[in-house]
């Protein structure tokens, strides 16, 4: 168990890590009890690929426009690279023409360095403003690769997410 004083799973995870070696770290979110092993591996593989990784995520395209109006599906918009610009509960970019959106997946791998440094770090205005813990790293000017995926999760946001997430939960194993 961790303190009850943290403001955001990084801050649990930073410190449950100080007390083991390792070179990176996975968090997945306690709200995305369906991440599969493809997506541990997919965003893990970022820090083979490229040895400047300093965070890894994912993120999935959106097209009903439900989804992409719901708050509680996180937006990520990239740059040519991977490298995430921005994470909002709004719908990003503004649509003046025919734009993709990606929703942020609730899994992320750190390297061990900075997860360290992360925890260091008081939560950002942004951060508090959107209640997205992802935007402290952006705003320390610390890069996010982001992994596109083929396969989705079910967050559990709602009470509609328990619903549609408890049957599939009772049937892993059987």
């Amino acid at each position: 168990m961790t303190s009850p004083h943290h403001c955001s799973g990084t801050d649990r995870v930073a410190e449950a890590a100080s007390r083991l070696k390792a070179d990176v770290f996975v968090n997945i979110q306690g709200d995305e009890p369906l991440i599969s092993p493809i997506t541990v591996d997919a965003i893990c593989q970022s820090f083979v690929q490229d040895p400047e990784t300093q965070i890894s995520t994912a993120k999935i395209r959106l097209s009903e426009a439900q989804d992409i109006a719901d708050p509680n599906q996180v937006k990520v918009v990239c740059d040519g690279t991977g490298r995430a610009l921005c994470f909002s509960r709004a719908p990003i970019p503004y649509p003046r023409s025919k734009a993709l959106y990606f929703k942020h997946l609730g899994i992320y791998a750190y390297r061990a360095e900075t997860l360290s440094r992360i925890a260091s770090l008081k939560p950002s205005p942004l951060e508090l403003s959107e209640g997205l813990e992802q935007l402290r790293f952006l705003e320390s000017r610390i890069p996010i690769q982001v992994v596109e995926l083929k396969e989705d999760a079910i967050g559990v946001d709602t009470l509609q997410d328990v619903e549609r997430v408890t049957p599939l939960l009772e049937n892993i194993g059987k």
